[in-house]
């Protein structure tokens, strides 16, 4: 359901984003885009939808490494391996940017970095269970200082349930592809809790999982149909969304007012083609 999409609002500005790793974040519209266009192309393949795929998957490639690789999963799990017959089609409109993660891989030194992190087994080398349960909501939604994101959080799930509860015993319109998918989310679970905080230079490796995978979760929510039970969720996750951006401008608009200082003058002093020290002693 089309509405599904308002759940990813409040989730939009995220610790990551706030920690200025764009790529990183601008990847996630261009990963499910690209999940939906392998959907369609594996199940009615046209030269359409393969070429389209395929530019979507260069995109992402240049966008950041671990959405394509989420959307590496997700075309993995919706190949058609029980019949052989499809299996060069399938693979075509994919094949640029699985040899662009091969000249990555093999001929970067970030690739290569990333390759000897994992070889040394540096990469599994992930902190106690309960240290990585306690700090989900540092790595994902925790962005203010005070209690409002944990607030908005707990209001979004809330109408997640009332969305799934007044759903129940609606027949599912889902396609039989989609009970692949769910597999997307494991993933992001297992990155979280079995990987080391690196990989060669890529900085923040395990945490950077929970924003995917609460991104990912949504598509697995059931949207009530009827005027009714429709519009009760709909007014329920839509207002969620509202107060969120709102408590986000507020922190935001508060920030710059009272916080930032003479960033103007700082950006006046500074010498043309200089390198400058940011010293970051508090989020």
């Amino acid at each position: 359901d089309e509405r599904l999409c308002l759940f990813a609002i409040p989730l939009g500005v995220n610790v990551m984003f706030t920690y200025g790793l764009l790529p990183f974040v601008i990847g996630f519209p261009v990963m499910f885009l690209a999940m939906a266009w392998a959907a369609r192309d594996i199940q009615s393949p046209t030269r359409r939808t393969g070429i389209t795929l395929a530019v979507l998957g260069v995109v992402l490639f240049f966008s950041h490494v671990l959405p394509f690789f989420l959307f590496g999963v997700a075309y993995i799990l919706f190949f058609p391996w029980l019949r052989p017959s499809r299996w060069v089609r399938a693979a075509a409109p994919v094949l640029p940017s699985v040899l662009l993660s091969a000249w990555w891989f093999f001929g970067s030194d970030a690739g290569k970095a990333a390759e000897h992190g994992h070889a040394s087994g540096g990469i599994f080398k992930s902190p106690p269970l309960s240290e990585s349960f306690s700090q989900i909501l540092s790595w994902s939604t925790n962005v203010f200082s005070d209690q409002s994101d944990e607030k908005w959080l707990l209001l979004l799930v809330i109408a997640a349930i009332v969305a799934i509860g007044l759903s129940q015993g609606e027949a599912d319109r889902s396609s039989p592809l989609s009970r692949k998918y769910f597999f997307v989310v494991l993933v992001c679970i297992a990155g979280f809790v079995g990987l080391s905080d690196h990989l060669g230079d890529v900085w923040l490796l395990a945490q950077r999982f929970p924003v995917p995978g609460l991104l990912c979760a949504i598509p697995l929510i059931r949207f009530p149909r009827g005027v009714v039970r429709g519009s009760i969720a709909l007014v329920a996750v839509g207002a969620v969304c509202i107060g969120s951006v709102v408590n986000t401008c507020k922190h935001f608009i508060e920030f710059e007012l009272e916080d930032v200082g003479d960033f103007d003058g700082a950006i006046a002093t500074m010498a043309p083609g200089k390198k400058v020290c940011g010293l970051i002693y508090d989020r």
